[in-house]
């Protein structure tokens, strides 16, 4: 599937569809390559009906200037760029709410698969190998 994104944009945003015990939802993740997982804003999953009060936070990436604390969890499905994936776990934590997104689209979503970021023509394009290969 081809999504077309601004190239001069800060970010590369994406809907992504999350799943949870209250049904689907779209929200806007940045596309974030430097991100070893995909992360979702606490405000998405309670939209999606996953309480996050009571899950612990044990994980810890050092930043620059703050330290930022984030647990794991299961979801029923995630959908991107084309792409299912079902109980998908995701990191989350609080987002900024300034940056108007509900998420990270990190490397555990792309992995097994062809990313491609064309910033000449604005498009992402993400597929399995096997359509790469055998197309002409």
């Amino acid at each position: 599937m081809k999504y077309s994104f601004d190239p001069k944009a800060r970010l590369i945003k994406i809907p992504v569809e999350l799943t949870g015990p209250w049904g689907s939802f779209e929200f806007i993740f940045a596309l974030d390559t430097a991100a070893s997982r995909t992360c979702v804003s606490e405000i998405a999953l309670r939209r999606i009906g996953i309480r996050t009060e009571h899950l612990q936070k044990p994980n810890v990436v050092h930043g620059v200037n703050t330290d930022s604390h984030f647990g794991m969890v299961g979801l029923d499905l995630v959908k991107a760029l084309g792409v299912s994936k079902k109980s998908f776990e995701v990191a989350f934590t609080q987002l900024n709410p300034a940056s108007k997104i509900h998420g990270l689209l990190g490397l555990d979503f792309f992995r097994g698969r062809i990313l491609t970021v064309d910033f000449v023509r604005g498009t992402v394009v993400l597929v399995r190998p096997w359509r790469r290969l055998f197309r002409r």
